[in-house]
């Protein structure tokens, strides 16, 4: 009986030990880190990459391509996870990743917990609307930004767009509707063309990807100026900006030496 009493005992204990053993691979702890707690652990930069803006060529490849070139250059490792802006930001936060690489746009009051890079590269605001096939589709058309008063506009849910369009309604002294949507941008795309709604306000990198595809787009009326998109990383990680904005800085020294 104690023979059988001490079996059941350890096999208890097995399984106990065992279930340990999953919950820590499969269940590990995240917390920000900074520079040197990268270096001093896995000597792996994790990055994250907005999935909704995976179709942009140019300047959003080359911000990515740039963070992987960092990692390089200081002999780190890359691992990059994708996800919406929204759990982009909540994976920075948690400590997840370490730096959203696929630029956030640079804003004086951004209220969010992190920190943003020098800019990487620069984009601006369009309307996405559908060119009209008949003359009452004309009447429908917006043809300049003043236009947007009392419009109900489209945006991806996330998009830092909104806080450009409610500096817009105080610029015009007006405001208008705005309408925020999950989809991707490709099926936001889709709706503008199949006239499911009547328009989206996106950056242009963005707009242009699609031109070729949906061909009765168009995006020619541009509502903001040019403006800066960076990297962000959390705010417990201050060395971390500090050698990307070295690193940065380094680059702009060489092309204007070249």
């Amino acid at each position: 009986m104690l023979k059988r009493l001490l079996i059941a005992t350890n096999v208890l204990l097995l399984i106990a030990l065992a279930v340990i053993v999953y919950l820590k691979k499969w269940h590990k702890t995240y917390a920000p880190r900074d520079y040197s707690d990268i270096v001093q652990s896995d000597s792996v930069l994790r990055i994250g990459v907005d999935k909704d803006l995976l179709v942009l060529p140019d300047s959003l490849f080359r911000a990515v391509a740039m963070a992987q070139e960092f990692a390089r250059d200081h002999r780190l490792k890359v691992e990059v996870k994708e996800g919406s802006a929204e759990k982009l930001n909540a994976y920075l936060q948690e400590g997840r990743i370490d730096l959203i690489a696929s630029g956030l746009l640079k804003l004086m009051n951004r209220s969010d917990s992190l920190l943003l890079s020098d800019p990487v590269y620069t984009d601006y605001q369009v309307l996405v609307q559908r060119i009209p096939q008949t003359p009452p589709d004309s009447a429908n058309l917006l043809n300049k930004p003043i236009e947007l008063v009392g419009s109900t506009l489209h945006i991806k849910a996330g998009d830092s767009v909104t806080i450009r369009l409610r500096h817009l309604e105080k610029e015009l002294g007006e405001s208008f509707t705005i309408v925020s949507h999950r989809e991707p941008y490709a099926k936001l795309m889709q709706k503008v063309s199949a006239g499911e709604i009547d328009n989206l306000i996106c950056s242009h990198l963005l707009a242009k990807t699609y031109a070729d595809s949906l061909k009765n787009l168009q995006f020619d009326i541009q509502i903001s100026f040019d403006q800066f998109y960076c990297w962000a990383v959390n705010r417990r990680s201050p060395a971390l900006l500090d050698s990307l904005n070295t690193w940065l800085q380094a680059r702009r020294d060489a092309d204007q030496d070249n």
